[in-house]
């Protein structure tokens, strides 16, 4: 049966009590921005006095956990942040921790309770993760220390200032192997938009090589023009898909390195090793290439298009009293060679002649008779 009563706030000597004799349940919101900073409070007063915290707060009686939720937001955050939004629905559970503070309580400095003072408190803390799809932005309490601050989850781990149960949201021992599941899972991402920056390209040479033939076949026709034209369009339409997954891929990139950065102990600005077989110079990479080919592409078509509208036929030869001529010349190159070829001949058959008469003559006398016989032989032979 749900209870239906009002949250009720104790006076101070019940509060008092109930911290003398049992744990309190309380919410930490951990609000991220959109630079995956952590948004703490500094605390001028106890528990965790001088110390950076999460903003939150005790669970009051006879109220939810989403209720609870969104009176600190109200009360806390958004008197200070209007812009910010908590919904209590959107908010990811991360885990419940126990807090003792020895010595420590809200009423430790306050002299109308002698008996407070060196009681300690117990907090049951129920730690939710809030995240917000805006930048946030500091807000000071007086010169010297500013009472809201934006702080990158690595400056929280390694500062003195942020407290330790508020350091115990973040993890420090987080060694992640180079075979984990999350590295894998964002370089196969990696792999996945590469693929689809290649294959799209495929396609956008496809859409081109038909775009052409089309184009040509129809060039006397307005439908050639037309046809060049929608091409254009439809490569544009290809090339914003591909513009839209290396936006992607430059995201998966930063998440890629911070991660790099993690696994191998590195917060410089470069990483130890590369992660990414990426071009020395940006103007050679792929992606620069992809950018190259589909440009000119659309350059074709824009200037096809331009042709085929004033009536030229870009892929002709001439007109046509320049096919005849070409056709004439190459008529009057075939009858050279023919006619070298004869001579050609000629000369082989002189050639021969000569040759043959020099060797009769170095002949002895009885072989220039034999030779002179068959001579004869040969030229009766011919006769009959």
């Amino acid at each position: 049966m749900e209870c239906d009563k009002k949250p009720e706030k104790l006076n101070n000597r019940k509060f008092a009590d109930l911290i003398k004799i049992g744990p309190l349940v309380s919410i930490d919101l951990i609000i991220i921005d959109q630079k995956d900073r952590v948004l703490l409070q500094y605390r001028p007063e106890r528990p965790a006095k001088g110390y950076w915290f999460v903003p939150g707060g005790r669970i009051l009686k006879y109220e939810s956990v989403e209720e609870a939720i969104t009176r600190i937001a109200n009360d806390e955050i958004q008197t200070t942040f209007s812009d910010i939004t908590i919904d209590p629905n959107k908010c990811q559970f991360l885990n419940i921790f126990k807090h003792c503070y020895e010595k420590d309580n809200n009423f430790s400095d306050d002299p109308d309770y002698p008996d407070m003072k060196n009681e300690d408190t117990h907090y049951v803390s129920i730690a939710k993760i809030c995240k917000i799809s805006k930048v946030g932005e500091n807000r000071c309490g007086d010169d010297d220390h500013p009472k809201w601050k934006w702080w990158p989850m690595d400056e929280i781990i390694n500062s003195e200032s942020v407290h330790k149960y508020t350091r115990d949201f973040f993890p420090t021992d987080c060694h992640i192997p180079n075979d984990s599941g999350m590295y894998r899972a964002l370089m196969s991402h990696y792999i996945h938009y590469d693929r689809l920056f290649w294959s799209r390209t495929r396609i956008i040479l496809a859409v081109q090589g038909a775009v052409l033939v089309g184009g040509y076949n129809l060039r006397t026709s307005p439908m050639g023009p037309t046809i060049m034209f929608f091409g254009f369009l439809l490569i544009l339409a290809i090339w914003g898909l591909i513009f839209r997954d290396i936006k992607n891929s430059r995201v998966n990139e930063v998440k890629m390195d911070k991660l790099g950065k993690k696994i191998f102990n590195h917060f410089g600005t470069s990483l130890p090793v590369r992660l990414r077989s990426d071009p020395p110079h940006e103007l050679l990479s792929g992606r620069k290439l992809i950018h190259y080919v589909v440009t000119s592409l659309m350059i074709i078509n824009l200037g096809l298009c331009w042709l085929y509208l004033s009536k030229i036929d870009p892929f002709s030869l001439g007109s046509d009293n320049s096919i005849e001529k070409l056709q004439t010349s190459m008529k009057e190159m075939v009858a050279k060679q023919t006619e070298l070829e004869f001579k050609v001949v000629e000369l082989s058959e002189s050639l021969q002649k000569i040759t043959y008469s020099n060797r009769v003559e170095e002949m002895p006398p009885k072989e220039k008779i034999h030779n002179k016989a068959n001579s004869a032989d040969a030229k009766n032979r011919a006769a009959d």
